[in-house]
């Protein structure tokens, strides 16, 4: 009787073993899912968290771009306004210019009849009376000096064009200015119509004077350096053919 007591104590106890084992049990399985749970949700939190970090760093580069190209853009327009006001002053002093040049090219004309009408008439001299000058041109004063120093065209001989010939190659003509190096057609009549005819007046005519017919001729001729012209019609005049070719191969254009 008594080993029966004992076994089903025994029993007894062992079952209320079990049922709080059972209550353990049922306690780790609702925790363990939780704290899974938990660090699952931490660890996506943290990837979110990165990736908005990225997110917004982006954005805030955007932003700073935004602002630098906008920047820039007032700058521009900015710009722009400056460079279509500097373009209508440019415009302005355009047309200003035509119109300068327009009354320039009729004047010019009107000078060259005056010289025309101005070298019709012999210059008088004498030893009270200064020169006559022309209040039309220059051109009509060089044309006087000229006179006043003789026109010595006619001393060039056939001899010295023969030599020309022979150093230049070709044949050259008295008094024909093209044979100074910068002086084409156009210009050899320019300075004909000024009363510049041979070597040896051109050779007396100051460069500063020749420069001002080139200049009053038009914009077409203003590239034009008559520096050395003078000197180069001397050099034809006296017949000194050699050194005259020596000196224009050192020359660029006549300059």
């Amino acid at each position: 009787m008594y080993s029966l007591f004992y076994s089903l104590q025994s029993s007894s106890a062992a079952i209320t073993n079990i049922c709080d084992l059972s209550w353990l049990w049922v306690i780790l399985g609702l925790l363990i899912p939780f704290l899974l749970g938990l660090l699952l949700g931490w660890a996506i939190w943290a990837r979110w968290k990165k990736i908005a970090a990225e997110w917004e760093a982006k954005a805030n580069k955007l932003r700073t771009e935004k602002t630098k190209l906008t920047s820039d853009l007032d700058a521009c327009k900015r710009r722009r306004s400056e460079l279509e006001g500097e373009n209508s002053r440019k415009q302005s002093e355009i047309r200003e210019l035509k119109l300068r040049l327009d009354e320039e090219a009729k004047a010019n004309m009107k000078l060259a009849e005056a010289a025309k009408k101005a070298k019709a008439v012999p210059p008088v001299q004498s030893s009270t009376t200064p020169p006559a000058q022309s209040a039309v041109s220059a051109a009509s004063g060089f044309a006087a000096g000229a006179a006043m120093s003789g026109n010595k065209g006619n001393d060039i001989t056939d001899e010295s064009l023969a030599e020309a010939k022979a150093v230049f190659g070709k044949r050259i003509k008295a008094d024909d200015l093209k044979i100074v190096e910068g002086i084409g057609p156009k210009i050899e009549q320019l300075f004909k119509d000024a009363g510049i005819k041979t070597w040896y007046m051109l050779s007396k005519t100051d460069p500063a004077d020749l420069k001002k017919i080139l200049d009053d001729a038009g914009p077409r001729f203003l590239m034009h350096v008559p520096r050395t012209w003078p000197r180069q019609a001397q050099m034809a005049y006296e017949g000194r053919w050699a050194e005259l070719l020596k000196y224009q191969d050192e020359l660029d254009g006549g300059k």
